[in-house]
């Protein structure tokens, strides 16, 4: 939670007893304090422990092997001058920046990524109060305090970036987390537009808070299945808090039980957890497969089939084809990770080597990323290894893959996509696909 002290003076008042009695009741008033803190941080005694939640040494450990530092930005050709705090992690996570006594931000990403930059809402000369949050796909929540720093100006240098050291922090695992309703928040939760491949989650609070949605198999009354490599951690995208949360969850396998686990943080540092073990709402089957591949289609685009990327317009962040959303994550065959260009819109584009070397093409696929209000591309070229076009194809949403047989077969050894329409920012693909007939 954000750090908060309690003060106390007392004043002389005529009487030995009552004198005496003043300094007593002025700790017990500040202990009292203390332990409501406590208690609305962490829920208390009562509160459910988190499975896999986690030891203090291994957030520790997490903190250690992250970059946290403070910038000053004063020469940004974006024009977004101020106080930057950076974070690069060990793996990737979805973050909450709590700093003063009522501020939460966030960076604007609807899936965990391992660089994190928010621009701070402070001023110089601001005495800075940093809590830091972390909400990883396994559902551990680690956190780390900084002691308050004084904010300058500084002088920036020619590159107008001044650095400011944070120190250690103290780092701990959230084990204990309360409900809602232990936490003061009343909130009601719903699944809506179910469907083969993806499902709505709305939530509302009466408390302003950043939500964080865990997404997994059922493994039986409403326990998210440990073993599910497909659990997916997502937020709807925003950077501060707020009452309403609407979120579409997509990458789903069709016919399958779904349970949903949601993690809430509100502008004091409060964290609260809803099961959907406590909480059938949270719960939800999607339906049969709605389109289904020939049976003999391989797609060798696949990095387990040999696939490699050949070229991209670009990863965000400027990052490597392995990095948290570089172009690899096109082809690794999961539908919780993708690649998104660094802000290209139209202009994305991404280059897969075949496995296997050329071969007769007989379709391909595509799935578009997205992140609610931006970056969902509408519309693909698909183009051989010389630049011939292979077709332009709709993409509906952003729920699954949507796979196209082309007009005639067409021998290549890689295969270029283009986005042609698209609402802009950072597109990319979740996947893509490359299929030659197995049977042939």
């Amino acid at each position: 939670a954000a750090r908060m002290e309690g003060k106390s003076e007392g004043r002389s008042c005529a009487g030995k007893t009552r004198t005496r009695l003043l300094p007593l009741l002025a700790v017990l008033v500040v202990v009292g304090i203390v332990v409501a803190v406590i208690v609305a941080t962490t829920g208390g005694d009562d509160a459910p422990v988190s499975p896999n939640a986690g030891t203090s040494e291994e957030a520790a450990a997490f903190f250690a092997a992250s970059d946290v530092r403070l910038q000053r930005h004063s020469q940004r050709e974006d024009g977004d001058d101020g106080w930057w705090l950076l974070l690069d992690t060990p793996e990737p996570v979805l973050c909450a920046t709590n700093h003063g006594t009522d501020t939460l931000q966030t960076m604007e990403m609807s899936a965990p990524a391992d660089v994190h930059g928010v621009l701070l809402t402070v001023d110089d000369d601001d005495a800075l109060s940093l809590t830091l949050t972390a909400f990883l796909s396994s559902g551990r929540v680690y956190r780390a305090r900084y002691a308050e720093v004084a904010l300058a100006a500084g002088d920036g240098g020619d590159d107008g970036v001044y650095d400011l050291d944070l120190g250690d922090p103290t780092a701990t695992a959230m084990a204990a987390l309360p409900t809602p309703a232990a936490a003061g928040m009343d909130v009601s939760v719903s699944v809506s537009d179910v469907s083969d491949a993806a499902a709505t989650v709305e939530l509302s609070s009466s408390v302003a808070v950043v939500s964080n949605f865990r997404v997994a198999r059922d493994a039986g009354g409403g326990v998210l299945d440990a073993n599910d490599e497909g659990v997916q951690l997502v937020r709807p995208s925003m950077t501060e808090p707020r009452e309403e949360h609407v979120l579409e969850v997509v990458g789903l396998a069709p016919s399958t039980p779904f349970a949903v686990q949601i993690t809430l943080i509100d502008a004091a540092g409060v964290v609260a957890r809803l099961e959907a073990a406590a909480d059938p709402a949270l719960t939800f089957t999607t339906t049969a497969a709605s389109t289904v591949i020939p049976d003999a289609w391989v797609n060798v685009a696949l990095a387990s089939a040999g696939g490699t990327i050949a070229g991209r317009s670009s990863n965000w962040g400027g990052g490597s084809d392995g990095s948290s959303f570089g172009a690899s994550k096109a082809i690794d065959g999961r539908g919780n990770t993708a690649w998104s260009s660094n802000g290209d819109g139209n202009d994305a584009w991404i280059e897969v080597a075949l496995g296997g070397g050329e071969q007769q093409v007989v379709g391909v696929g595509f799935w578009t990323r997205t992140m609610t209000s931006s970056s969902r591309t509408s519309r693909v070229e698909a183009l051989d290894a010389a630049g011939a076009s292979l077709g332009q194809f709709d993409i509906p949403d952003a729920s699954k893959m949507y796979s196209f047989a082309l007009d005639a077969p067409a021998t290549t050894g890689a295969v270029r996509f283009d986005v042609v329409a698209s609402n802009g920012g950072n597109t990319g693909a979740v996947e893509v696909a490359v299929y030659v007939d197995g049977d042939a």
